[in-house]
């Protein structure tokens, strides 16, 4: 395990270990790993700790490290981070400082638009926070940093990258990580486009499979976003390939075609058959009407494609079918 790996994962024993080796250790590095928001890495005690050791030996905060710690909703490292330092609007819209952000934007009204080295605004780090999923106060106080942003001039729609993943509007950071339907009607009320990134997100296309904010996703069918968009694919297409049990079982509960074809004429059965290793998603499709001898556009079903990609239990349960 690398250095940063350890650091990802909370390893304080092997985080203090190796840096106590080294002359000029790289604590920031170390400091925004243990911070950000992974999803296949649940934050424990353990990150806490580190933050705490990491802080405690010279390593210096930014706000990057407050928006990746608040879009997981980790109020201990955001605030062990915020002990000490002087946050600027990012990080004050990320962690719901109302009063900080009211005093940046009575001093400088377009702070509450500047951008940061991905380009995104404050308006995005109080829309990306969960911080307020389970803290009704913090809540309130992320939207209503939201207002103050938007009467700043911040654009409700602009696009952006976020944490890597490109062309993320504030709606979109709100059905990804922060969650909240109260900030999603706050953001539409404000203008802000429903949209089918939207919904993958809201159903948790993007990092979070099988983790989605459903309540969101609904709110945006009610709003015209279709289930059966079509970019080249649908989403049951991806999430029957990622093998997302609970999204596709969601997906189809709410009306998406287990007959829609994606460029190359593959349903999302075939998506499924190719690279799934278990059944659960195959026999949702099944149940919903999915054709097992339906060809694409090479004349492959799905038990061909399963076969091909020795997905042996997906064979074992389609010739049964």
């Amino acid at each position: 395990m690398n250095l940063r790996e350890a650091a990802k994962r909370g390893k304080l024993d092997v985080v203090r270990a190796e840096v106590e080796t080294m002359d000029s250790p790289p604590l920031e590095p170390l400091l925004l790993a243990a911070c950000q928001d992974f999803h296949t890495v649940r934050k424990t005690r353990h990150h806490v700790e580190l933050v705490g050791w990491l802080l405690e030996i010279g390593a210096q905060p930014n706000d990057e490290m407050i928006y990746q710690a608040s879009r997981g909703g980790h109020h201990q490292i955001v605030a062990a981070i915020m002990r000490g330092y002087s946050p600027g609007a990012h990080a004050m819209a990320a962690a719901g400082d109302v009063i900080g952000m009211q005093r940046v934007l009575e001093s400088d009204t377009s702070t509450g638009v500047a951008v940061d080295h991905e380009g995104k605004p404050p308006l995005h780090c109080c829309s990306a926070s969960a911080l307020g999923k389970d803290h009704q106060q913090t809540g309130r106080d992320l939207r209503q940093i939201a207002r103050l942003l938007l009467a700043a001039g911040a654009s409700i729609d602009l696009a952006t990258t976020c944490g890597g993943l490109e062309n993320v509007t504030p709606l979109v950071h709100t059905c990804w990580t922060g969650g909240d339907e109260e900030m999603l009607e706050l953001l539409i009320e404000a203008g802000a486009e429903p949209t089918p990134m939207a919904l993958w997100a809201a159903v948790g296309h993007f990092q979070r499979h099988g983790d989605g904010h459903y309540e969101l996703a609904e709110r945006l069918l009610q709003l015209g976003v279709d289930v059966n968009h079509h970019d080249g694919r649908t989403m049951l297409h991806s999430f029957a390939a990622h093998e997302d049990s609970k999204g596709v079982a969601w997906l189809l509960a709410h009306g998406a075609s287990v007959h829609a074809v994606d460029a190359e004429g593959a349903t999302p059965l075939h998506s499924a058959a190719r690279r799934n290793t278990g059944v659960k998603v195959i026999e949702l499709l099944l149940l919903a009407g999915a054709e097992a001898d339906a060809e694409d556009d090479l004349g492959q079903r799905p038990i061909d494609l399963a076969r091909g990609h020795r997905r042996q239990r997906v064979i074992e349960y389609l010739s049964r079918s």
